[in-house]
């Protein structure tokens, strides 16, 4: 009788989860959901950056930790981000790179090429999720 019943409900459930992921409310949903993900797509275009940028000039990660820290430069990339900053567009004004240009001497040439490659990769990810979307809606 128990074999039965949970061969009974097996069916039963997957008949039950097949409707529900059939209804229209359950599909708005799901595509609310994938869609309205901004946050997760602005950390992980802002980790990719900062990545990529750290593999190209070889910097040190407490001068990484550092810069990133900063709330005046991790503001500033988060700007960048949100209101699609181009490299033409780019001020190192804006950030706060005097104290380590002093505290990382060694390193003072390559401290706003870091910055310009973050905005540089920012940018091409961004117009990469842009292509993708586009193509992804019309197929």
């Amino acid at each position: 009788m128990d074999k039965l019943a949970e061969k009974l409900m097996s069916y039963f459930s997957a008949f039950i989860i097949n409707k529900i992921k059939t209804t229209k409310t359950f599909r708005d949903f799901q595509r609310l959901w994938r869609r309205d993900n901004y946050a997760v797509k602005v950390r992980d275009m802002f980790k990719a950056a900062v990545d990529d940028a750290k593999e190209f000039l070889y910097l040190p990660d407490q001068l990484i930790e550092d810069l990133l820290n900063d709330p005046t430069n991790r503001d500033e990339i988060f700007r960048w981000i949100v209101e699609g900053v181009t490299l033409e567009d780019f001020k190192s004004d804006n950030l706060n790179l005097q104290p380590y240009y002093e505290n990382y001497r060694e390193y003072q040439d390559k401290i706003l090429p870091f910055f310009r490659i973050i905005l540089n990769k920012v940018n091409e990810y961004r117009w990469c999720c842009k292509t993708r979307v586009k193509t992804r809606s019309y197929a």
